[in-house]
């Protein structure tokens, strides 16, 4: 059960529980024949600008992005599956759509990796837990983005 509170939009399924927490979020594109594709958190958002990633457990987060970034196409990003999406104004809430249902968990990985090298460019990001999962491998590398 999604919890006590659904609601249905065009694009969005949303479950809250008593406690006004989301605990299901599901946005639906209608893909070609039988395919559907549908987001799952969290998200991982590149900012095309200094190619940091960030890391989207819930809608609420993306109030953080600012509008004026968001039209100028300073964000896309990808779910936890590799689907490729960007950010887009709807009216004044900021609202995610895909880019393709095409799946690119590779692309995802090799972005993440990528910012482990911009962010300590002279201190080698090495796997050892040869994380092969996005979550974990975020993981990793937000730890040793952290380091001092």
């Amino acid at each position: 059960m999604l919890g006590d509170h659904i609601t249905i939009g065009e694009t969005l399924i949303q479950g809250q529980d008593k406690h006004g927490r989301v605990v299901a979020l599901v946005i639906i594109v209608p893909g070609k024949g039988d395919g559907e594709v549908e987001l799952k958190y969290p998200i991982f958002i590149l900012s095309k600008d200094d190619l940091t990633i960030r890391m989207i457990n819930s809608p609420k987060e993306l109030d953080w992005y600012e509008e004026i970034d968001i039209k100028e196409g300073l964000y896309n990003g990808w779910d936890i599956n590799g689907y490729p999406i960007e950010l887009y104004m709807d009216g004044k809430k900021v609202a995610l759509k895909f880019t393709s249902l095409q799946s690119s968990p590779t692309e995802l990985k090799e972005a993440i990796l990528n910012y482990a090298r911009i962010m300590k460019p002279n201190s080698p990001f090495i796997n050892s837990a040869q994380n092969t999962d996005v979550l974990g491998l975020f993981k990793a590398v937000e730890k040793h983005v952290n380091i001092r």
